[in-house]
């Protein structure tokens, strides 16, 4: 019996949790194999920088281990969605994505690399929070974030290989950041671009809040990208100059 699909350019036209659906194009941001809870998780983002969890059951986890998917474009055929309300994927209590759906693999699902020429035009990167949002963000709700802005102060602490920055986006709102364990290959690259007060993105931060101001926390899930890298996860497709004149001048 042939089982009928619905086929979506965006996640935000996937509805019914009991429906079948393909994807056009997705990209994967990063993936995670979460060993606490026996299964892997794909960030993945469409064509609009929207972001979904995709999540893999224990038993599918050997299958994809070795697949290649981070960074790349594919289209995905056959999976069915599911909706979270109080069971969100979580990182040390803290939500993952703020999307409650989640595209749920099975043991049918096929992942098809689309090609180089089609995936260069492709989004890079999901639509991120400004400073201003992260600073002025009373929910109390414990969530990962993504965020860009410049650097404007930095401490270094060193035992800890451990970095205190402060981000400013263009309307002067600021942020503290507490990135820990900074990789050795990372560590002259962020001490310069302090010193250059340079534009900062970091992905997968833990928003903490505080009475005193709020403030992003690193998690092992963190990523790092410096200056003319950040041009177009701001949505400028400027040369670099006149990009970081008008947003963050």
């Amino acid at each position: 019996m042939d089982i009928y699909h619905t086929t979506v350019n965006e996640f935000s036209a996937l509805g019914q949790i009991y429906e079948w659906w393909n994807i056009t194009s997705v990209r994967v941001l990063y993936v995670w194999e979460d060993m606490e809870n026996n299964r892997m998780l794909l960030w993945m983002i469409d064509r609009q920088r929207e972001k979904i969890l995709a999540i893999i059951p224990r038993h599918l986890v050997p299958g994809y281990r070795n697949m290649n998917l981070k960074g790349n474009v594919f289209s995905v055929q056959h999976f069915q969605v599911d909706e979270y309300y109080l069971d969100n994927p979580m990182y040390q209590q803290y939500k993952i994505c703020t999307s409650d759906k989640a595209i749920m693999i099975n043991h049918a699902t096929t992942f098809t690399r689309l090609a180089s020429d089609f995936a260069s035009g492709y989004p890079l990167y999901p639509i991120v929070s400004t400073v201003t949002t992260v600073a002025q963000d009373h929910t109390n709700k414990r969530r990962l974030v993504d965020v860009v802005g410049r650097i404007v102060w930095g401490n270094r602490i060193r035992q800890l290989r451990s970095f205190e920055l402060i981000l400013q986006d263009e309307t002067g709102n600021v942020t503290k950041l507490l990135l820990y364990n900074v990789p050795a290959n990372l560590m002259i690259k962020v001490i310069v671009a302090t010193y250059n007060k340079s534009i900062l993105y970091v992905s997968c931060m833990k928003l903490v809040h505080n009475n005193l101001g709020n403030l992003l926390v690193s998690t092992v899930l963190t990523a790092l990208m410096l200056n003319h890298k950040c041009m177009k996860l701001i949505g400028l497709e400027l040369d670099i100059d006149e990009s970081i004149r008008k947003r963050f001048s």
